[in-house]
């Protein structure tokens, strides 16, 4: 491996499979984890480690906000939230390249289960970006 060969930060998106146009710029969480226990078989022996199933952390997404190219994903969240509809969805976090095109293996994270969403806030005064944030919790990650 070349130590030239990384990604910077701004060079993923994440979207989901259903919405590949609502595209993600910031992903935090995710991460693979394992509990992992000791067993002692008695004597002066090593402990033996016990390892029970992988599990996958919870994934918070964040983007500008776009009214009207947001409106049918936040519908969709909005929904599976207040349990109106049961629908998981699959994360797909892709390099890119600069240019935005595609570029190495991405990471999915499948069965997604919608945990909260968070509407941008109202501040007339204010002149940052309005942001919609959307945590999920995979079943699975490939």
């Amino acid at each position: 491996m070349s130590l030239n060969n990384f990604f910077p930060e701004h060079n993923y998106i994440c979207y989901f499979s259903a919405f590949p146009n609502v595209k993600f710029t910031s992903k935090t969480g995710g991460e693979l984890q394992r509990e992992v226990g000791q067993q002692h078989s008695g004597g002066m022996e090593p402990p033996e480690n016990i390892k029970g199933p992988q599990t996958v952390g919870q994934v918070t997404l964040t983007k500008p906000y776009d009214t009207i190219l947001d409106a049918a994903f936040e519908a969709l969240v909005t929904n599976a939230i207040n349990g109106v509809v049961d629908v998981d969805q699959d994360l797909i976090c892709q390099p890119v390249d600069s240019n935005g095109i595609p570029n190495g293996k991405a990471d999915t994270y499948k069965e997604c289960a919608f945990v909260s969403l968070r509407k941008p806030d109202i501040n007339k005064g204010s002149s940052e970006a309005a942001m919609i944030e959307v945590i999920v919790q995979p079943r699975f990650m490939i």
